[in-house]
């Protein structure tokens, strides 16, 4: 059996990061601040900019980011879920988890996300 570290939780699209990851945290919070200038952050965007050892990372994403878990798809796909109420309107509930022995790769493609989205940011902000 696969031994899986729990990294956050979702409710009602809103998601509360584990504070063992508190890059999750600042990745959202960058997300948002170029948001502000830009409403779509594209994919090839980000691939532009990674390190191109993280590029296979991006495989699942949409064409544009919205959100933290858009970005760690690659890591957390097999375990998310989705439920919909009686009325059939969307709710999501997640727990996000990763397999232990990919959480060094975790990190590191974490890191490599926060360093490429800075770069956006900061030719956004010229």
């Amino acid at each position: 059996m696969v031994e899986k570290l729990h990294i956050g939780t979702g409710s009602n699209y809103d998601i509360i990061w584990d504070k063992k990851y508190p890059l999750l945290k600042k990745i959202g919070h960058l997300i948002e601040q170029i948001k502000i200038t830009n409403p779509v952050i594209r994919k090839q965007d980000l691939q532009d900019v990674i390190n191109p050892n993280f590029k296979h990372c991006l495989a699942r994403m949409d064409d544009s980011i919205t959100d933290v878990g858009e970005l760690i798809e690659f890591f957390t796909f097999s375990d998310a879920t989705i439920y919909h109420n009686r009325k059939m309107h969307a709710s999501i509930h997640q727990n996000f988890k990763i397999s232990k022995a990919k959480e060094s790769e975790f990190m590191s493609y974490l890191e490599a996300v926060y360093d490429a989205l800075t770069i956006i940011a900061k030719r956004q902000n010229g």
